[in-house]
């Protein structure tokens, strides 16, 4: 990658390129024009997108200053060209047929990281934002109170997806544990419970365990994953059904899979064990590889 300074994820000291979101926006925008021509990429279609429009709109000035920070990060060249290493990446950031999401908070700190995997590689676009829960008796999303203006891009070897998603997660050993960590002492199995969250709020759940009270209503951290799939665009299977699954934790005490069920009837937690994200991207991905497996095999 020219003079860029990038490791791959799974190292043990990982080194990240930090760029403004809207230097980022530039690298996207020239990439997909620069790759017009190739089938996978819709300019018609990003031309109407919001990040289109917002580069439109800055003066000439600006976007000198984006140009000069992608040239310093070594992104683009002296001519303002995306390097020929970096249209590859960012083809995989934005168009990867296997798409990684994740939500991670933690107290006022939300990072939203979003990962591409294609052909053996993987690039990983993460930023930060700060937010607070709205107080009340109603539950309903976060209020976002500020977001940082950076985003932080990482490669890494296709293989190592799970690596490039810890480094995002909050700094605690149930969220970062690979699969099959033990589970903390004193800490048995508890199985599945149901819970509804708005009666949990009404009364204030007397009756139920304190740690699932605190994993509803105020857990330490949330994640929230989710992999998707989908023929690449121009490609024989393009427009097929896409794959999807979603996923959510809850850390109190004890780390939950929560999963949701159909209407307004109660979630169900799930006590797991450390390990347990690492464990889900694995089969995730699998699932997502399968499908995609599957239908290049009924085209071919």
């Amino acid at each position: 990658m020219g003079d860029t300074v990038l490791e791959r994820a799974g190292d043990p000291a990982p080194g990240i390129i930090r760029i403004s979101g809207l230097a980022w926006a530039l690298a996207v925008d020239r990439t997909l024009r620069t790759l017009a021509a190739e089938p996978e990429v819709d300019v018609a279609g990003y031309e109407r997108s919001a990040p289109a429009r917002a580069l439109g709109a800055l003066d000439p000035a600006d976007t000198g200053r984006l140009a000069a920070e992608l040239a310093a990060a070594g992104i683009s060249g002296a001519d303002g060209a995306i390097r020929e290493p970096w249209l590859l990446a960012v083809m995989i950031a934005v168009s990867a047929p296997v798409r990684v999401s994740a939500v991670a908070r933690s107290g006022e700190c939300s990072v939203h990281t979003d990962l591409g995997l294609a052909g053996g590689r993987g690039v990983a676009v993460a930023y930060r934002r700060r937010v607070r829960t709205p107080e009340g008796p109603d539950t309903g999303p976060v209020d976002v109170v500020g977001v940082d203006d950076a985003v932080e891009v990482a490669l890494f070897e296709e293989q190592d997806a799970w690596a490039a998603l810890r480094r995002v997660l909050p700094e605690v050993p149930e969220l970062r544990s690979a699969p099959g960590a033990p589970r903390p002492p004193g800490l048995p199995a508890g199985g599945r419970t149901r819970l509804d969250p708005r009666e949990l709020q009404e009364t204030g759940g007397a009756a139920v365990p304190q740690d699932l009270r605190d994993a509803v209503l105020a857990p330490r951290c949330t994640v929230h994953l989710q992999v998707s799939a989908a023929p690449p665009r121009g490609g024989a299977t393009s427009g097929a059904a896409a794959y999807r699954s979603g996923d959510v934790w809850a850390l109190a005490d004890r780390l939950y899979s929560v999963r949701t069920t159909v209407g307004d009837q109660p979630l169900v937690l799930e006590d797991v064990p450390p390990g347990d994200i690492a464990a889900t991207l694995q089969w995730r991905l699998l699932g997502a590889r399968e499908f995609l497996a599957a239908s290049a095999g009924q085209v071919a």
